[in-house]
């Protein structure tokens, strides 16, 4: 029995021990879907660099035993960053860009942190010390200095607040302006050398010096500033620019600053102080531009006097003003998204449709297109036409004129209804409506006589002048070939007294091309105005365009847009010195742009014309080049600027064909706002639509 039972025992054991190993050796040999975490590892590279303000610093990731890894990185714990701490995105993937901010904080240095998306415990961080730029001088202000006090004005990039400027050997009292500006002041004890080494040295952290400038040190008995100004008065028009000469002596030589007492801008390169006039006329119609020499002697002043005026002054041979640039709109709401500098007449602010019952005004419409206009920082033109039905002459001349109400063509009842609205009108907009034209086209919408509308306009006249002396009055607007009527008008008495001839400009359906103006549309009014001795007034074409596209104006967009162009060159050469788009947003005359859409093609053009033309100068009218007609030929039109900038636009009327570029003209713009290089062989290609070359 004793036997038995040990064999029983023994087999058990074995039975126990083969259960066990079965069991672990399963334990063992089932496959682990998951890495073990032991072997996932993350690392980063360069650690601990130095990250100059604004500067970008690469890091690197090493990843292993992670399948298909995907990185997040953070800056402080910020996914991403933030312009405090800097940003960082991916860069390849296990690559991060660093870009440090513009200033560096208080603690100077910041975490970068890069985190396995499949594993938020899986990450890796180092320290980015952040420090301060290299300082970059591109100049000092005197660049000569004499024995004595003296202060410093250091112009470049890269300065940051506790910056200090270094004289030779000396730190001089530091004050940091910006950026890229710091002034220092010292004393010279002695000439020295005869020139002095000036740098910027940048604080802590990460100190750096800029690369040197030399001054040079004056033996000579330092002289107080002298300047002047020549001319002392220039005359100019609204958006028009100005150019005096400054003659600056003193030792060391002064630096010099000039700035204006009122609107417009200022701007000073050598000796040549350029004043650009804004587009609306300021109070009084005069600036004071105010210039001041300064050295460590003292400082002294010299002034030029701007008198600007709305129309362009006799004998201006200025840039062309940025007022020539004018438009009309429809509604107060569609203000033109290319640049303007004029706002022509507006609709539904007749004298019917603001005073429809007598005594009762409506100005809010009128309202909304004054205040448009002067937020926008240009003037707004009114022109009168038709009288109310309660004060007409002649109640047959009335009609409706949906949406705005009935509107009369006849004169007035009585002239006292008439001198009433004037007086409102300009009282309550005097100085916000600075120009009025007299009366809109009346060969057509005025049915009284040639006398009545005399006796019309001339109350209008006596009472703007009487109550804003300081607007631009001009004549009643002529349509294209009306100067027969502004002749009778003349010869009835209509007054003379006028700022500006108006014509309105518009070409002929059947040959609705830009150089109709350079025929009779504008040399018949050129006669007329001889004829009464207005030759010096200036001529504006205060509505223009290439007509009713439902009537059988050009539809074509590359053509429109050449009419465009080629209509704001040649006006302006013929001695046009405003002109008036019609319209932006008409739906049928001269359409720019329609609600809901992008500007159109002519639109386009409007605004790189504009760039083209406004503040340049046109120093000969534009050419035919000998053709025998100007309806078929090759035009050219030349601008000039300042620093030796020449231009030339060139078009031809009959369309594809090219043209020899002179030598000077290394490039070419289009009037989609694309710029070309000349070919080698000078022959460009030219066509409908005006191409502007250039010599830079």
């Amino acid at each position: 029995m004793g036997a038995i039972l040990r064999r029983i025992a023994q087999w058990t054991s074995v039975f126990a021990l083969t259960i066990i190993t079965a069991s672990c050796a399963g334990i063992v040999g089932t496959p682990n879907s998951s890495p073990n975490p032991a072997s996932q590892t993350i690392s980063l590279s360069p650690l601990t660099p130095g990250v100059r303000a604004g500067g970008t610093q690469q890091f690197t990731a090493v990843v292993a035993g992670v399948s298909n890894p995907q990185l997040t990185w953070s800056v402080n714990g910020i996914a991403g960053g933030n312009s405090e701490v800097g940003v960082i995105s991916n860069s390849g993937t296990f690559g991060a860009a660093y870009t440090a901010p513009a200033n560096v904080p208080t603690a100077a240095a910041v975490t970068i942190q890069a985190t396995a998306a499949s594993n938020a415990s899986l990450t890796v961080s180092t320290t980015a010390n952040l420090l301060n730029p290299i300082p970059q001088l591109s100049s000092v202000s005197p660049s000569k200095l004499n024995v004595g006090e003296f202060t410093l004005t250091l112009s470049g990039a890269s300065f940051v607040n506790g910056a200090v400027v270094n004289f030779g050997s000396t730190v001089l009292a530091t004050k940091f302006v910006s950026s890229s500006e710091v002034t220092a002041s010292g004393t010279l004890a002695s000439p020295g050398d005869g020139s002095v080494q000036i740098s910027v040295t940048n604080p802590n952290p990460g100190s750096m010096t800029s690369t040197p400038l030399s001054a040079q040190i004056q033996s000579g008995t330092p002289q107080a500033p002298q300047l002047s100004v020549s001319p002392t008065t220039v005359d100019l028009p609204t958006g028009g620019i100005a150019n005096a000469t400054l003659a600056v002596a003193g030792s060391p030589t002064p630096s010099v600053t000039c700035e204006a007492n009122g609107a417009g801008a200022v701007q000073l390169s050598g000796s040549t102080v350029s004043y650009s006039a804004p587009n609306v006329l300021p109070e009084g119609g005069q600036v004071t531009i105010t210039c001041t020499a300064a050295n460590a002697t003292g400082s002294t002043t010299a002034s030029l006097l701007a008198n600007i005026s709305t129309v362009i002054p006799e004998g201006y041979a200025g840039p062309v003003p940025s007022t020539y640039f004018a438009m009309h709109i429809l509604q107060p709401t569609d203000w033109p998204t290319v640049s303007i500098g004029s706002l022509g007449k507006v609709t539904g602010v007749l004298w019917p449709y603001v005073e429809p019952t007598k005594g009762q005004y409506n100005w809010a419409r009128l309202d909304q297109f004054v205040n448009v206009a002067n937020a926008n920082g240009v003037g707004l033109m009114y022109s009168s036409e038709g009288v109310p039905p309660w004060a007409a002459a002649d109640p047959s001349t009335c009609t409706p004129q949906p949406p705005f109400g009935p509107y009369c063509t006849s004169t007035v009842a009585n002239l006292q209804d008439w001198d009433d609205f004037v007086t409102q009108l300009v009282t309550r907009y005097r100085g916000r409506i600075q120009i009025y034209e007299l009366w809109n086209e009346p060969s057509q919408r005025f049915t009284g006589t040639v006398q009545q509308l005399v006796v019309l306009t001339q109350h209008e006249h006596d009472i703007i002048r009487s109550i804003d002396p300081a607007a631009t009055i001009l004549t009643p607007a002529v349509v294209a070939e009306g100067y027969a009527y502004l002749d009778s008008y003349f010869a009835a008495g209509g007054t003379m007294d006028i700022d500006a001839v108006s014509m309105h400009g518009y070409s002929t359906l059947t040959n609705d091309i830009a150089e109709m103006i350079t025929q009779s549309i504008s040399t018949s009014i050129k006669s007329v105005m001889s004829k009464y001795g207005l030759s010096a007034k200036p001529l504006w074409n205060t509505e223009t365009s290439w007509g009713p596209q439902n009537e059988g104006a050009i539809t074509d967009p590359d053509l429109q847009a050449a009419f465009v162009a080629r209509a704001y060159f040649l006006d302006w050469s013929i001695g046009i010195s405003r002109f008036y788009w019609y319209a932006w947003d008409s739906p049928v005359v001269g359409t720019l742009w329609t609600p809901g859409s992008a500007p159109s093609e002519p639109a386009v053009a409007f605004e790189q014309v504009r760039n083209w033309i406004a503040g340049a100068t046109m120093p000969q009218p534009c050419s035919t080049n000998g053709a025998a007609s100007a309806y078929h030929a090759v035009y050219t039109c030349d601008l000039t600027r300042s620093a030796g900038y020449e231009a030339r636009a060139v078009w031809n009327t009959d369309g594809p064909s090219t043209y020899a570029a002179p030598a000077q003209y290394v490039h070419y713009r289009d009037l989609q706002g694309n710029v070309f290089a000349v070919p080698a062989d000078h022959q460009v290609a030219i066509g409908h639509k005006p191409i502007l070359l250039v010599n830079n």
